[in-house]
């Protein structure tokens, strides 16, 4: 039997999940639709399908797809849950089997079991695939027009690993332009820069090395550059292993902006220092007569703490977590 949901702020009102899939053929409009405005718009966000395990952590939510089809002046709805490996288990046990905060929280019955990760952060359509994002696994590829999850997209076997959130899509290329952050899980600061060309076949990778261990979320590109902007937001092994946050906010490492010709190479990326601050999202970027412009989203310091946890008797660091596995709480 379904259990409700928790009293917790982060799934009522707005963020309320929405338990159920279904599609609605002709919704209510406030107002005309336009007679020439036609096409999809795609979302995606976290929605568990069962009462949380533990505390709830939204960045873990079950992904789930809603797709609004507009034409001739109608409004068509249909939603479906990412039918991750996780998704399934659960559905299967009908309830939550997974912690989103602490992996050591799981149920025994799904020690070991591998993640495909929550999808459920950005979406997006390129060389006609629809593509469920986030950033610590590979994409999720979706139908369409189904809304049915086809499985892991690694572009034919040619990305190792996992991929950012919010890749940039050349408009007048057709490239896209993403990265990936951990790339290796060696927690060194690396990161690794991918061009997919707009077949959607993946033609270039460099690895560059950042400046520190960083959670970087998002980045930006100009016709000719490629700028991260790292944020003193770390992550350190060492402080899981001691039972700490593996997070951490570290202001007196500053920021770093890191610059690359997007036809250059790692060793032409320039870093440049600048105050610490936490930049989550980049909004738009454009070259102007020798200078590089960014449209971000800054705070002084990031809106909310990590989650901490207190070393419990019996914890043991050795096996302590990968923190950037889906359910880990990055």
């Amino acid at each position: 039997m379904a259990l409700p949901y928790p009293d917790d702020p982060l799934l009522a009102g707005g963020f309320e999940p929405i338990r159920m899939e279904c599609d609605y053929a002709d919704l209510v409009v406030e107002g005309e639709a336009p007679a020439d405005l036609a096409g999809a718009l795609y979302r995606v966000g976290p929605n568990p399908q069962f009462a949380p395990r533990g505390t709830y952590n939204p960045l873990q939510g079950d992904g789930m797809i809603h797709a609004f089809r507009i034409g001739g002046r109608r409004v068509a709805y249909r939603n479906r849950w990412v039918r991750t490996r996780q998704w399934a288990l659960e559905r299967e046990a009908g309830r939550a089997l997974f912690s989103t905060s602490d992996p050591r929280d799981h149920d025994p019955a799904v020690a070991g079991v591998a993640s495909q990760g929550a999808a459920n952060t950005h979406i997006v359509s390129h060389a006609g695939r629809l593509l469920a994002l986030e950033e610590g696994h590979a994409p999720i590829e979706i139908d369409p027009q189904t809304l049915e999850t086809l499985g892991p997209f690694d572009f034919a076997g040619t990305l190792p690993g996992n991929m950012t959130a919010h890749p940039k899509v050349d408009p007048e290329t057709g490239k896209m332009v993403f990265f990936a952050n951990f790339p290796t899980r060696d927690f060194d600061g690396a990161l690794l820069l991918h061009v997919a060309d707009a077949a959607g076949a993946l033609v270039r990778t460099v690895k560059i090395a950042g400046p520190y261990p960083a959670l970087v979320h998002d980045f930006a590109i100009t016709r000719r550059h490629v700028v991260f902007i790292v944020c003193p937001l770390t992550l350190s092994l060492t402080r899981l292993r001691a039972g700490a946050p593996p997070i951490a906010w570290e202001p007196d490492l500053g920021v770093r902006v890191g610059v690359m010709p997007r036809s250059g190479s790692a060793a032409d990326v320039r870093w440049f220092p600048a105050p610490a601050c936490m930049v989550w999202h980049v909004l738009n970027a454009h070259d102007d007569d020798g200078r590089i412009l960014v449209d971000l989203c800054q705070q002084d310091a990031p809106a909310f703490p990590p989650p901490r946890r207190t070393p419990r008797a019996g914890d043991r660091p050795a096996t302590a977590p990968d923190p950037l596995d889906h359910r880990s709480g990055r």
